[in-house]
């Protein structure tokens, strides 16, 4: 697992603006976020929107810290929007407990297909508007 380097409230702040910021706080303390993992050297996750059901938010870090990020919310056209902050302040106060996507590919590539299926059936349930529409033969094997 690569490492993510420690950033601490300060830069958070610098990157996105102190009224950025505190709106940040305000937003993340309704848990604003239906999914949140960190894949390599990237933080994504899925919050709630106001505008549209969601919006998807991607921090790439390097060596140095936060390289760059995006938000599919109007706000982040110009500068980091508060779901970029939030994701950040996410991040900052339970590094440990956001998941690694890599883990979750070596366990599902462990599990049996009756798993598999009792899994995708779960996900049905909970999220059915991801699977309208859904083409079984698109899916690539």
């Amino acid at each position: 697992m690569i490492s993510l380097p420690r950033i601490e409230k300060s830069r958070v702040i610098d990157y996105c603006g102190l009224p950025t910021y505190q709106s940040a706080k305000e937003f993340l303390s309704q848990q604003p976020f239906y999914v949140f993992y960190r894949e390599w050297s990237v933080l994504k996750g899925i919050c709630e929107g106001s505008t549209s059901p969601s919006y998807c938010v991607r921090i790439l870090f390097d060596n140095r810290g936060i390289a760059n990020s995006c938000c599919t919310c109007y706000t982040n056209r110009t500068a980091p929007c508060k779901h970029i902050a939030a994701l950040l302040l996410l991040w900052l106060d339970s590094e440990t407990q956001i998941p690694d996507r890599g883990e979750w590919s070596r366990q599902l590539r462990m599990m049996g297909k009756d798993e598999l299926i009792k899994l995708l059936e779960k996900m049905v349930d909970l999220y059915p508007d991801s699977f309208l529409g859904c083409d079984p033969c698109m899916i690539e094997s």
